[in-house]
């Protein structure tokens, strides 16, 4: 029995002399800038900030033991918590997140937040203040103020004018832009970050298919935030039939001959043009027996001459590159031997 006592007192003066597992941390908050105004939304369109801490001792884990531990209060706040302290949302590599949605109901303006290191942490922590002006509920996202089109269109696509601005939350973000048409079928994002098309003042939309009343619905993303939408309506009209190209014909301005030939050939000078390019030449005796056509090179060829001597002829005519013809013209001479 005595030895059992001795054992148990023995313990008993072990459990109160052991030191404590988490000593107090003397780590303080030396900076928490947040942005001049906030619209108070909850998850990741809440107020941020980068907290600055100080580091006193590492090695014995007081930096975690802030980053864990921050805290936050909204002085004078109507909801469910009030003014008491709650806790910051905290993840590695990310900005903290100061969720203030509905803190102080619909009474909105110049407000006052508090930071602190928990008292689990440090019991002994300095608290800082910052004012922030507390908006309205979306009252930072981007703007979508006018949208214009076409009243008709007749193809697949649509020019679209858009005045849109950026919200002023937290750091400027490039404006990214949505079409849907009023299917209501919004194009999917691209790349590996899901990335929208940039916003420019002028940009081309899709049209959906068939002709008849279409719409197109329009937003712009800035950053993580939606604007508003807005919506047009135009018409799809039947697109017109393509026309056929034009191909006017060739001139044949004029032809002439030497007076009289000795011989099967005669000598033609000949004066063309076309639009199209002449391409090619014929001729024919006064009989009305043509050659082939040939190659419409330079001014002067040897068109064949009818056997026998007398009064002769000579009919002539041009085509073009796409094989529209001349008018015929004529000329006539003597063949002397």
């Amino acid at each position: 029995m005595r030895r059992l006592i001795t054992a148990l007192t023995v313990i008993a003066v072990t459990l109160v002399v052991a030191p404590a597992a988490n000593a107090a941390s003397s780590q303080q908050i030396l900076a928490a800038p947040v942005p001049a105004a906030t619209d108070g939304l909850d998850e990741i369109h809440s107020m941020v900030t980068n907290f600055a801490y100080s580091v006193a001792n590492v090695d014995a884990g007081e930096e975690n033991c802030a980053y864990f531990s921050t805290q936050y209060r909204a002085l004078g706040a109507t909801d469910a918590l009030g003014a008491a302290w709650r806790e910051v949302p905290m993840y590695h590599g990310l900005r903290a997140s100061v969720p203030l949605a509905g803190a102080w109901g619909t009474a909105y303006g110049a407000k006052t937040v508090q930071f602190r290191i928990g008292p689990n942490c440090n019991p002994n922590s300095s608290v800082i203040t910052k004012r922030i002006q507390y908006l309205k509920p979306h009252a930072l996202d981007p703007v979508v103020e006018v949208v214009t089109v076409p009243s008709k269109v007749s193809t697949d696509t649509v020019s679209v004018a858009i005045a849109a601005k950026a919200g002023p939350y937290d750091a400027p973000k490039t404006l990214q832009v949505r079409f849907a048409t009023e299917t209501g079928q919004w194009q999917a994002p691209t790349g590996e970050w899901g990335q929208y098309a940039a916003y420019k003042p002028v940009m081309t939309a899709p049209v959906s298919d068939g002709v008849g009343t279409k719409g197109l619905f329009v937003m712009v993303v800035d950053g993580q935030r939606d604007s508003n939408i807005k919506f047009v309506r135009f018409t799809r009209v039947k697109a017109a039939a393509p026309s056929a190209a034009v191909n006017n014909a060739p001139v044949l301005t004029a032809i002439s001959t030497p007076a009289t030939v000795a011989g099967a050939t005669v000598t033609v000078t000949v004066k063309a043009s076309d639009d199209n390019a002449v391409k090619r030449i014929r001729f024919a005796t006064e009989d009305g027996n043509w050659t082939a056509w040939r190659a419409y090179a330079g001014t002067s060829y040897a068109a064949p001459v009818s056997a026998g001597r007398g009064f002769k002829g000579v009919f002539v005519q041009v085509q073009d590159a796409g094989y529209a013809t001349s008018s015929i013209l004529y000329r006539k001479y003597t063949r002397v031997s």
